[in-house]
């Protein structure tokens, strides 16, 4: 990591901050700065040189129909980032909490990209919050069919 980053870093933790009207912004003692806004909470952190902009979307369900139903909507989104403009999906193992990650160089990101991009970012994850809540919303049999579902684009040649 190179000295500079840092300093870019910091530089742009403190262009977020002033557009979304916090005062004095920086990382907490992990390296991390975390916000919410209208409800959403969000994560930047340094990462070599990288930026990570992430947040969980809640937990899997408990039950396995519609946690199956969860995995394979993210399985399916994830694909190439077909539906996440290049951001991923993860899961954590140990609380199932339901992870939106997206990485980006740092180098030559100015403040404005930056803004421009974390605000993509809250919209995105607005967007896969009401997804995955029609998701769990859906009647039994139409969960069961989107659980046991296989993506029909990618088959064996």
């Amino acid at each position: 990591m190179a000295a500079n980053d840092g300093v870019l870093f910091s530089s742009l933790i403190g262009a977020i901050a002033k557009d979304i009207g916090i005062p004095e912004a920086a990382a907490s003692p992990d390296g991390i700065f975390r916000l919410e806004v209208e409800g959403t909470p969000l994560s930047i952190m340094q990462r070599g040189e990288s930026i990570l902009l992430y947040t969980s979307l809640g937990s899997l369900p408990t039950d396995e129909v519609s946690a199956n139903a969860i995995r394979n909507v993210l399985l399916g989104a994830n694909v190439l980032f077909q539906e996440t403009r290049g951001a991923t999906f993860g899961i954590v193992p140990e609380d199932g909490a339901i992870v939106l990650c997206w990485q980006t160089p740092m180098q030559g990101l100015g403040d404005a990209d930056f803004i421009k991009m974390t605000e993509a970012f809250f919209i995105l994850v607005e967007d896969w919050m009401k997804r995955l809540d029609e998701v769990i919303s859906q009647p039994e049999q139409m969960k069961t069919a989107v659980a046991t579902m296989t993506n029909p684009s990618w088959t064996s040649v």
